[in-house]
């Protein structure tokens, strides 16, 4: 925030601001407001220190009566584009939006030659999600005042926001260019170049910024991420510590130190850890349902009755799925809550009392308690690395099993190998897991005999119409209807080959043939060197052996598909 241009005033009053903006800059904050009061008693209608004074009490945490000051400022000058640009990031830093952008956009109307009132549009746009706007604000403020670090900032981010990935790295390199000493700057710039895949630089920028600010809890779990990316896991667990040491309250770091430990094995405090995800400082955390029963916390469920709920993606329902037969062994009576899409397939689960998809349905179902499904592993007491990995442990429906034989029937050739190439685009990690279709053209060439059947759903089902030459394929991504018929259509298979989605679990949860394609920074629960899944028996991993290797991995199963040999398939029914 900037003080108003000052009207003329006694010499006495004028050296007693001074000083006060001296202590502001110097965040003395106590003494800045005294030195501003003092200058009011002597001349009740001083607008700027009425500014000012607004300005240290926002900053000391008072924005209700820093907003008296600041308006009476106004009242008194209202056309000042400085005390609207305070007015106006006060405004935006207490929530309220859209009143702080209207003020912000008044002072830039009011000052287009102010740096200031640029810079703050473009942040008050930025907030509002308007982030071609920022961005646009942003350079009007870098071109008054080149040297302005938080409009670079500024910038970065709206760039980072358009995932406008190089522009925001080169911005956000300015702004720490403009200032050396900038935390704020490093740590975004130490995410941008996280996002362009070069962790070592990531690595670097966030020491740089915890250089700058020993307590940044942000930058501490910004550096753990870059170390994960490097199969550093040791080394990020740390830096997700440190960051809870300064701040023990720190959601994003406690979920992220559970994937790692996860990722290790290390289960008995990743599990605890990972009831983090439902903390809603997560970016995407799960937001606890209103239930007539309480959540389930271990008690005894003899005779009881629970209701397990979905979570997350697909997969992770598959994968955790797993653990429901275990709890009916403990004498309960289990009701899951799933999407409409897994209603079918999760009723083949061992032990399963029924399937809601309703929350009307959950709210009927007469359970006692409630849990979600990724929260069993942790009151079962799963530890120690210990999965349980007896598959199948879901099945596919008989019926459809022979009508997708009949279907792929009247497809003569060789061995039937499925394909799967693409993830949920709203992933957080899609960047890394999904490939491009035409990559899969090796695969071909190692099989000349097989057809090859596409699974993938979504807008990448449509990469099926364009083949790699030589490659005959069966798309049959569209003509699924849920998860029982992408079971019956896998158990008709010889092999699935899959990056890291919920087909590849499916495939492993039913006991078959699978090939996972994984990035060199994996999921925590494909950890960083196993062969053989330790979840799915059946699903051998290929890994990247560098970062955007995905030539290499497909090389390898391509070498591995030449020499495989397939019997005639026998769909597994049940």
């Amino acid at each position: 925030m900037q003080p108003g241009d000052r009207p003329g005033a006694a010499q006495a009053v004028q050296a007693t601001l001074e000083l006060a903006l001296q202590r502001f800059k110097e965040h003395r904050l106590p003494e800045a407001e005294a030195l501003y009061r003092r200058a009011l008693e002597s001349v009740p209608g001083n607008a700027d220190a009425l500014n000012m004074l607004g300005v240290v009490l926002a900053e000391r945490g008072n924005p209700l009566l820093a907003l008296k000051y600041i308006d009476e400022a106004i009242r008194l000058v209202p056309a000042s584009a400085a005390y609207l640009t305070n007015r106006g990031e006060i405004l935006r830093r207490w929530g309220m939006l859209d009143e702080g952008l209207a003020a912000c956009a008044r002072a830039a109307e009011l000052d287009p030659s102010s740096p200031e009132a640029r810079n703050n549009h473009g942040l008050a746009l930025l907030g509002k999600g308007r982030f071609e706007e920022a961005a646009e604000e942003s350079r009007a403020a870098i071109a008054l005042r080149p040297a302005m670090a938080q409009a670079h900032l500024n910038l970065g981010r709206a760039l980072k926001a358009l995932a406008r990935w190089e522009d925001a790295a080169r911005a956000l390199a300015d702004a720490v260019a403009a200032d050396p000493g900038y935390a704020e700057g490093w740590f975004e710039l130490a995410t941008v170049e996280e996002r362009l895949d070069d962790s070592r630089a990531s690595v670097a920028s966030c020491e740089r910024a915890l250089a700058c600010r020993a307590e940044f809890p942000e930058a501490l779990v910004a550096l753990g991420d870059a170390w994960s990316s490097l199969r550093e896991p040791e080394k990020a667990a740390q830096a997700y510590r440190r960051a809870l040491q300064g701040s023990p309250g720190h959601a994003v770091a406690r979920y992220q130190l559970a994937l790692c430990l996860l990722g290790q094995g290390y289960f008995a405090e990743g599990w605890k850890l990972y009831e983090s995800r439902c903390d809603p400082a997560i970016p995407g955390a799960l937001t606890p349902p209103m239930m007539p029963m309480p959540m389930w916390q271990g008690e005894d469920l003899l005779g009881k009755r629970l209701l397990v709920l979905t979570e997350q993606g697909y997969g992770d329902h598959i994968q955790f799925a797993r653990f429901v037969p275990l709890v009916a062994r403990r004498g309960a009576d289990v009701v899951v809550g799933a999407s409409p899409e897994m209603r079918v397939l999760t009723a083949t689960l061992a032990g399963v009392a029924g399937v809601v998809t309703q929350i009307e349905e959950a709210w009927q179902s007469g359970c006692d308690y409630w849990t979600y499904v990724a929260s069993l592993p942790l009151r079962l007491g799963i530890g120690a690395g210990r999965v349980p990995a007896a598959v199948p442990y879901l099945h596919a429906e008989p019926a459809r099993v022979a009508a997708w034989r009949d279907e792929l029937g009247r497809h003569a050739g060789g061995p039937r190998i499925g394909l799967c190439w693409a993830g949920r685009s709203t992933h957080g990690n899609d960047w890394r897991r999904s490939i491009r279709f035409e990559s899969l053209a090796p695969l071909a060439a190692a099989r000349r005999d097989a057809v090859f059947v596409t699974l993938q759903t979504g807008e990448r089902a449509r990469d099926a119409g364009s083949p790699p030459d030589g490659m005959r394929v069966v798309a049959c991504g569209g003509e699924l209807r849920d998860f029982a018929d992408t079971a019956a259509l896998v158990a008709n298979l010889d092999l699935l080959i899959s990056v890291d989605s919920a087909p590849a679990h499916l495939a492993g949860a039913l006991g078959r043939a699978v090939w996972t394609l994984l990035p060199c920074q994996p999921d925590w629960r494909w950890r960083l060197d196993d062969a053989v899944s330790r979840w799915y028996p059946t699903m051998r991993l290929y890994r990247q052996e560098h970062s955007g290797d995905w030539a290499g991995v497909i090389r390898r199963v391509a070498e591995n598909l030449a020499r495989a040999e397939f019997a005639a398939v026998e769909a597994a029914a049940g």
